[in-house]
């Protein structure tokens, strides 16, 4: 995680040293709190799930990254 826009709503990065680290946007409904360099884990029993994309702002213009929830399997 490296940005938290809103309390449950954060930019994160996929850590796979393999791939290219992408960016997603992770959001809940839990009123869950996110803080800057959390790490996320995703437990056995939930899977990650696209629900829509998410448009901003960076240094490097307007950037589309897609919107992720963590959810039961």
């Amino acid at each position: 995680m490296f940005q938290v826009i809103r309390k449950n709503m954060a930019l994160v990065e996929e850590n796979n040293k393999s791939l290219n680290n992408i960016t997603y946007l992770l959001t809940n409904d839990d009123n869950k709190y996110y803080y800057d360099d959390e790490i996320i884990n995703i437990p056995k029993n939930q899977i990650i799930r696209q629900i829509g994309i998410f448009q901003y702002e960076s240094r490097l213009g307007q950037k589309n990254v897609p919107i992720i929830t963590i959810t039961e399997n």
